[in-house]
Protein backbone atom coordinates (compact mmCIF):
# COMPACT_ATOMS: atom_id res chain seq x y z
CA UNK A 1 0.00 0.00 0.00
CA UNK A 2 2.61 2.73 0.50
CA UNK A 3 4.55 1.90 -2.76
CA UNK A 4 1.37 2.00 -4.26
CA UNK A 5 0.25 5.54 -2.63
CA UNK A 6 3.72 7.33 -1.94
CA UNK A 7 5.68 8.65 -4.12
CA UNK A 8 8.62 9.20 -1.35
CA UNK A 9 9.16 5.35 -1.29
CA UNK A 10 12.99 4.84 -1.68
CA UNK A 11 15.84 2.99 -0.72
CA UNK A 12 16.34 5.15 2.31
CA UNK A 13 13.09 3.76 3.60
CA UNK A 14 13.77 0.09 2.70
CA UNK A 15 16.80 0.40 5.07
CA UNK A 16 14.89 1.78 7.20
CA UNK A 17 12.41 -1.46 7.44
CA UNK A 18 15.57 -3.54 7.46
CA UNK A 19 16.44 -2.05 10.72
CA UNK A 20 12.75 -2.39 11.82
CA UNK A 21 13.20 -5.62 11.25
CA UNK A 22 15.97 -5.88 13.05
CA UNK A 23 14.97 -4.16 15.78
CA UNK A 24 11.76 -6.74 15.80
CA UNK A 25 13.97 -9.65 16.07
CA UNK A 26 15.59 -8.53 19.28
CA UNK A 27 12.12 -8.32 20.50
CA UNK A 28 10.91 -11.50 20.04
CA UNK A 29 8.54 -11.03 16.99
CA UNK A 30 8.68 -14.45 15.41
CA UNK A 31 10.95 -15.22 12.75
CA UNK A 32 7.96 -15.84 10.16
CA UNK A 33 7.18 -12.59 10.33
CA UNK A 34 10.56 -11.18 9.06
CA UNK A 35 10.01 -12.68 5.40
CA UNK A 36 7.15 -10.74 4.93
CA UNK A 37 9.21 -7.13 5.55
CA UNK A 38 11.76 -8.44 3.13
CA UNK A 39 9.13 -9.37 0.76
CA UNK A 40 7.58 -5.75 1.21
CA UNK A 41 11.22 -4.13 0.26
CA UNK A 42 11.46 -6.12 -2.86
CA UNK A 43 8.24 -5.60 -4.12
CA UNK A 44 8.66 -1.82 -3.70
CA UNK A 45 12.13 -1.60 -4.85
CA UNK A 46 11.48 -3.54 -7.89
CA UNK A 47 8.09 -4.75 -8.76
CA UNK A 48 8.43 -6.33 -11.62
CA UNK A 49 11.65 -8.35 -10.00
CA UNK A 50 8.91 -9.28 -7.51
CA UNK A 51 6.53 -10.41 -10.19
CA UNK A 52 8.81 -12.95 -12.21
CA UNK A 53 10.00 -14.32 -8.85
CA UNK A 54 6.58 -15.27 -7.84
CA UNK A 55 5.75 -16.75 -11.09
CA UNK A 56 9.16 -19.01 -10.97
CA UNK A 57 8.04 -20.23 -7.20
CA UNK A 58 4.68 -20.91 -8.80
CA UNK A 59 5.99 -22.92 -11.53
CA UNK A 60 8.39 -24.79 -9.61
CA UNK A 61 5.83 -26.02 -7.18
CA UNK A 62 3.22 -26.93 -9.78
CA UNK A 63 6.33 -29.57 -11.02
CA UNK A 64 7.01 -30.98 -7.43
CA UNK A 65 3.84 -30.86 -5.96
CA UNK A 66 1.59 -31.72 -9.30
CA UNK A 67 0.20 -35.47 -9.71
CA UNK A 68 2.20 -37.37 -12.22
CA UNK A 69 -1.44 -36.92 -14.81
CA UNK A 70 -1.01 -33.36 -15.22
CA UNK A 71 2.88 -32.89 -16.09
CA UNK A 72 2.96 -33.37 -19.93
CA UNK A 73 4.67 -36.12 -21.10
CA UNK A 74 6.79 -34.37 -23.17
CA UNK A 75 8.10 -32.80 -20.11
CA UNK A 76 8.18 -36.36 -18.05
CA UNK A 77 10.20 -37.94 -20.38
CA UNK A 78 12.99 -35.82 -20.62
CA UNK A 79 16.15 -37.47 -20.24
CA UNK A 80 17.93 -36.98 -17.38
CA UNK A 81 21.70 -35.24 -17.53
CA UNK A 82 24.47 -37.64 -16.81
CA UNK A 83 27.19 -36.62 -15.37
CA UNK A 84 31.14 -37.87 -17.88
CA UNK A 85 32.91 -40.06 -15.31
CA UNK A 86 35.93 -38.27 -14.54
CA UNK A 87 39.23 -39.02 -16.34
CA UNK A 88 41.91 -41.12 -14.17
CA UNK A 89 45.54 -39.71 -14.10
CA UNK A 90 47.76 -42.90 -14.21
CA UNK A 91 51.44 -42.71 -13.31
CA UNK A 92 53.81 -44.97 -15.21
CA UNK A 93 57.31 -45.15 -14.22
CA UNK A 94 59.26 -46.73 -17.10
CA UNK A 95 57.08 -45.53 -19.22
CA UNK A 96 59.72 -45.32 -21.99
CA UNK A 97 60.02 -49.32 -21.61
CA UNK A 98 58.69 -51.86 -24.08
CA UNK A 99 55.81 -52.55 -21.72
CA UNK A 100 55.54 -49.10 -20.28
CA UNK A 101 55.17 -47.53 -24.12
CA UNK A 102 52.48 -50.09 -24.66
CA UNK A 103 50.60 -49.35 -21.40
CA UNK A 104 50.14 -45.42 -22.17
CA UNK A 105 49.01 -46.00 -25.82
CA UNK A 106 46.06 -48.26 -24.22
CA UNK A 107 45.58 -45.65 -21.19
CA UNK A 108 45.44 -43.14 -23.77
CA UNK A 109 43.29 -44.89 -26.14
CA UNK A 110 40.74 -45.06 -23.26
CA UNK A 111 40.97 -41.30 -22.58
CA UNK A 112 42.62 -41.20 -19.03
CA UNK A 113 45.61 -38.79 -18.64
CA UNK A 114 49.31 -40.30 -18.28
CA UNK A 115 52.27 -39.24 -16.21
CA UNK A 116 54.95 -40.86 -17.60
CA UNK A 117 58.29 -41.03 -16.01
CA UNK A 118 61.19 -42.49 -16.65
CA UNK A 119 65.41 -41.70 -16.10
CA UNK A 120 66.33 -42.76 -19.35
CA UNK A 121 68.95 -45.79 -18.21
CA UNK A 122 71.16 -46.50 -20.86
CA UNK A 123 70.54 -50.43 -20.20
CA UNK A 124 68.30 -50.68 -23.02
CA UNK A 125 68.39 -48.46 -26.56
CA UNK A 126 68.22 -44.71 -25.34
CA UNK A 127 67.13 -42.97 -28.65
CA UNK A 128 64.63 -45.65 -28.99
CA UNK A 129 63.33 -44.55 -25.96
CA UNK A 130 63.18 -41.45 -26.80
CA UNK A 131 61.29 -42.66 -30.01
CA UNK A 132 58.37 -43.90 -28.21
CA UNK A 133 57.75 -40.98 -25.85
CA UNK A 134 57.48 -38.72 -28.86
CA UNK A 135 55.45 -41.38 -30.50
CA UNK A 136 52.90 -41.35 -27.30
CA UNK A 137 52.96 -37.26 -27.51
CA UNK A 138 51.73 -37.81 -31.19
CA UNK A 139 49.33 -40.15 -30.07
CA UNK A 140 48.15 -37.99 -27.33
CA UNK A 141 47.01 -35.04 -29.79
CA UNK A 142 44.27 -37.00 -30.43
CA UNK A 143 43.03 -38.99 -27.31
CA UNK A 144 44.03 -38.15 -23.41
CA UNK A 145 46.23 -36.17 -22.14
CA UNK A 146 50.02 -37.29 -21.84
CA UNK A 147 52.70 -35.37 -19.70
CA UNK A 148 56.18 -36.91 -19.81
CA UNK A 149 59.13 -36.33 -17.15
CA UNK A 150 62.79 -37.66 -17.62
CA UNK A 151 64.02 -38.31 -13.98
CA UNK A 152 64.08 -41.26 -11.40
CA UNK A 153 61.53 -42.30 -9.18
CA UNK A 154 64.16 -42.83 -6.52
CA UNK A 155 63.61 -39.35 -6.20
CA UNK A 156 60.90 -38.71 -3.43
CA UNK A 157 61.00 -35.16 -3.93
CA UNK A 158 60.08 -35.65 -7.45
CA UNK A 159 57.83 -38.45 -7.30
CA UNK A 160 55.44 -36.69 -4.73
CA UNK A 161 55.72 -33.79 -6.39
CA UNK A 162 53.84 -35.22 -9.77
CA UNK A 163 51.93 -37.02 -7.27
CA UNK A 164 50.44 -34.08 -5.73
CA UNK A 165 50.46 -31.74 -9.58
CA UNK A 166 48.61 -34.25 -11.65
CA UNK A 167 46.46 -35.19 -8.84
CA UNK A 168 47.53 -38.28 -9.45
CA UNK A 169 44.69 -41.56 -8.98
CA UNK A 170 46.90 -44.44 -9.55
CA UNK A 171 50.61 -45.82 -10.16
CA UNK A 172 51.92 -48.49 -12.17
CA UNK A 173 55.54 -49.59 -11.76
CA UNK A 174 57.03 -50.92 -14.09
CA UNK A 175 60.42 -48.88 -13.79
CA UNK A 176 63.51 -50.89 -12.01
CA UNK A 177 67.01 -52.31 -12.49
CA UNK A 178 66.36 -55.16 -15.03
CA UNK A 179 68.90 -58.16 -15.97
CA UNK A 180 69.92 -61.75 -14.10
CA UNK A 181 73.70 -61.19 -15.13
CA UNK A 182 73.11 -57.42 -14.44
CA UNK A 183 72.42 -58.37 -11.00
CA UNK A 184 75.11 -60.64 -10.22
CA UNK A 185 77.87 -57.43 -11.37
CA UNK A 186 75.94 -55.05 -9.14
CA UNK A 187 73.76 -56.49 -6.78
CA UNK A 188 73.99 -53.53 -4.41
CA UNK A 189 72.22 -51.25 -7.03
CA UNK A 190 69.72 -53.44 -7.98
CA UNK A 191 69.20 -53.99 -3.68
CA UNK A 192 69.15 -49.92 -3.78
CA UNK A 193 66.59 -49.19 -7.15
CA UNK A 194 64.51 -52.73 -7.03
CA UNK A 195 64.07 -52.59 -2.80
CA UNK A 196 64.92 -49.21 -1.33
CA UNK A 197 63.37 -47.36 -3.89
CA UNK A 198 59.76 -49.09 -4.50
CA UNK A 199 59.76 -48.76 -0.25
CA UNK A 200 59.80 -45.31 -0.34
CA UNK A 201 57.23 -45.42 -3.77
CA UNK A 202 54.96 -47.53 -1.40
CA UNK A 203 55.24 -44.66 1.26
CA UNK A 204 54.09 -41.86 -0.72
CA UNK A 205 50.80 -44.30 -2.27
CA UNK A 206 50.47 -45.52 1.66
CA UNK A 207 49.92 -41.73 2.86
CA UNK A 208 47.68 -40.27 -0.57
CA UNK A 209 46.08 -44.04 -0.72
CA UNK A 210 46.79 -44.45 -4.08
CA UNK A 211 46.19 -48.17 -5.34
CA UNK A 212 49.67 -49.64 -7.15
CA UNK A 213 50.18 -52.16 -9.86
CA UNK A 214 53.59 -53.42 -9.91
CA UNK A 215 55.87 -55.36 -11.69
CA UNK A 216 57.23 -58.68 -10.55
CA UNK A 217 59.07 -61.64 -12.84
CA UNK A 218 59.00 -64.56 -13.44
CA UNK A 219 62.41 -64.96 -11.65
CA UNK A 220 60.80 -64.37 -8.58
CA UNK A 221 59.59 -68.18 -8.50
CA UNK A 222 63.24 -69.41 -8.18
CA UNK A 223 64.63 -71.97 -9.44
CA UNK A 224 62.91 -74.93 -7.24
CA UNK A 225 59.08 -74.54 -8.42
CA UNK A 226 56.96 -76.82 -9.20
CA UNK A 227 55.13 -76.46 -13.19
CA UNK A 228 53.47 -75.52 -14.21
CA UNK A 229 54.01 -72.18 -12.22
CA UNK A 230 51.01 -70.71 -10.02
CA UNK A 231 50.33 -67.22 -8.80
CA UNK A 232 50.23 -69.02 -5.48
CA UNK A 233 53.95 -70.15 -5.57
CA UNK A 234 56.04 -68.26 -3.60
CA UNK A 235 59.76 -69.79 -3.61
CA UNK A 236 61.94 -68.21 -0.96
CA UNK A 237 65.24 -70.14 -2.85
CA UNK A 238 66.00 -67.25 -5.64
CA UNK A 239 69.11 -68.27 -8.37
CA UNK A 240 70.18 -64.67 -9.06
CA UNK A 241 70.13 -61.49 -7.40
CA UNK A 242 67.61 -59.63 -9.73
CA UNK A 243 64.84 -62.82 -8.79
CA UNK A 244 65.43 -62.31 -4.95
CA UNK A 245 64.92 -58.38 -5.41
CA UNK A 246 61.55 -58.86 -7.04
CA UNK A 247 60.61 -61.09 -4.35
CA UNK A 248 61.40 -58.69 -1.75
CA UNK A 249 59.87 -56.27 -3.80
CA UNK A 250 56.63 -58.81 -3.86
CA UNK A 251 57.00 -58.98 0.12
CA UNK A 252 57.10 -55.61 0.60
CA UNK A 253 53.76 -54.82 -1.35
CA UNK A 254 52.52 -57.74 0.98
CA UNK A 255 53.11 -56.16 4.23
CA UNK A 256 51.54 -52.71 3.32
CA UNK A 257 48.59 -53.96 2.09
CA UNK A 258 47.95 -55.63 5.65
CA UNK A 259 49.10 -53.05 7.44
CA UNK A 260 48.10 -49.61 5.62
CA UNK A 261 45.50 -51.47 3.80
CA UNK A 262 47.00 -50.15 -0.03
CA UNK A 263 45.41 -51.52 -2.39
CA UNK A 264 48.28 -53.37 -4.14
CA UNK A 265 48.33 -55.63 -7.33
CA UNK A 266 51.67 -57.57 -8.53
CA UNK A 267 52.32 -58.88 -11.91
CA UNK A 268 54.39 -61.75 -12.65
CA UNK A 269 55.70 -60.72 -16.31
CA UNK A 270 57.83 -63.17 -18.28
CA UNK A 271 60.00 -62.70 -21.05
CA UNK A 272 58.46 -61.98 -24.25
CA UNK A 273 61.85 -63.32 -26.15
CA UNK A 274 62.51 -66.50 -24.03
CA UNK A 275 58.34 -67.45 -24.48
CA UNK A 276 58.72 -67.27 -28.17
CA UNK A 277 61.92 -69.28 -27.53
CA UNK A 278 59.78 -72.05 -26.35
CA UNK A 279 57.06 -71.91 -28.60
CA UNK A 280 59.91 -72.85 -31.46
CA UNK A 281 61.54 -75.09 -29.71
CA UNK A 282 58.00 -77.00 -28.42
CA UNK A 283 56.61 -76.97 -31.53
CA UNK A 284 59.63 -78.87 -33.00
CA UNK A 285 58.71 -81.57 -30.42
CA UNK A 286 61.75 -81.41 -28.47
CA UNK A 287 60.17 -79.40 -25.34
CA UNK A 288 59.70 -81.92 -22.10
CA UNK A 289 60.25 -81.40 -18.62
CA UNK A 290 60.75 -77.47 -17.45
CA UNK A 291 60.09 -76.48 -21.80
CA UNK A 292 56.66 -77.86 -21.32
CA UNK A 293 55.84 -76.13 -18.64
CA UNK A 294 57.11 -72.68 -20.23
CA UNK A 295 54.76 -73.85 -23.16
CA UNK A 296 51.75 -73.61 -21.25
CA UNK A 297 52.34 -70.47 -19.58
CA UNK A 298 53.44 -68.97 -22.85
CA UNK A 299 49.89 -70.27 -24.77
CA UNK A 300 48.11 -68.96 -21.54
CA UNK A 301 49.40 -65.41 -21.66
CA UNK A 302 48.33 -65.00 -25.74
Amino acid sequence: RRARYSSTWSRKSTAADCAKAAHSIAEGVPVSCVPCLCAKSLCAMHPALARLLLAGLVAAALIVFAPQRLIPDALRELPRPTRAAPRETVLVTGAAGFIGFHLALQLLANAHVVVGLDNMDPYYDVQLKRDRVEHVRTHSDAHGAFHFVEGDFCNTTLLAGLLRAHRVTHIVHLAGKAGVRQSMREPSEFVRVNIECFEGLLDLASSAAIPVIFASSSSAYGSHAPLPFSLSDMSSLSSNVYGATKHAMESLAKERAATHRLRVVRARIYNYNSLVGSIRRCASSRCTGRGAGRTWLSTSLR
